[in-house]
């Protein structure tokens, strides 16, 4: 199942709803950009456009405006989302830049430096009981539609590729549509900065 949402109220609607129709949460996957202590639904949006990089100061003065606070899910978010919608195995990722970082910075001497114990994804696995995995870095989104370094890849790919750019072209020019309508390829990976933190999907379990 994808779930859109447009603000982050709509979002915990959604998961506390799951209690009470009775459906818990296994796997959760979360797809958006991500500052420091927050995974934000409108990071594209005028409220931080002349922002595109925001240093956590910023970031909470701008969360003060109405617009931005709609879009940012932050440890306030988390409390207001029962820990009961999930299964007591359930697996929460998110690809969202920087989600098991608890600093800011571009440089750590070590990832103990960057306080991953302080992060957005800590707090989730202690809040909710369960893992959760994200990156420490900046998500880098390269091979969502690529082929992986030294991935070999057949003719069908190819072509389904050139296929799909050219309907994601169409579809931008005509109303909108699906970025990709075959879907992506693979998963985001974790990007070149912050330097000195840890690479990939990191896990976190409640402490």
């Amino acid at each position: 199942m994808v779930i859109f949402v447009d603000n982050v109220d709509k979002f915990i609607s959604f998961l506390n709803d799951r209690k009470e129709l009775g459906r818990e949460i296994k796997i959760m996957e979360i797809y958006s950009h991500g500052i420091i202590g927050a995974i934000e639904f409108h990071y594209g949006s005028e409220i931080i456009a002349e922002n595109s990089y925001v240093h956590y100061e910023e970031y909470v003065n701008l969360y003060a405006k109405p617009a931005f606070k709609k879009g940012s899910f932050n440890r306030t978010s988390v409390d207001n989302i029962n820990p009961n919608v999930f299964a007591h195995d359930a697996v929460i990722t998110s690809y969202a830049c920087r989600t098991g970082t608890g600093i800011d910075g571009e440089r750590f001497a070590k990832p103990e430096d960057a306080k991953p114990e302080n992060s957005l994804a800590q707090y989730m696995a202690n809040r909710w009981g369960v893992t959760v995995r994200a990156f420490q870095k900046r998500s880098l989104y390269k091979y969502t539609y690529d082929p992986l370094p030294n991935e070999r890849v057949s003719n069908t790919f190819r072509q389904e590729r050139m296929e799909s750019i050219r309907d994601r072209e169409f579809n931008e020019k005509n109303g909108g549509g699906p970025i990709m309508p075959k879907g992506a390829w693979h998963s985001p990976t974790s990007g070149q900065t912050p330097t000195g933190v840890r690479e990939g999907l990191v896990e976190y379990r409640p402490k």
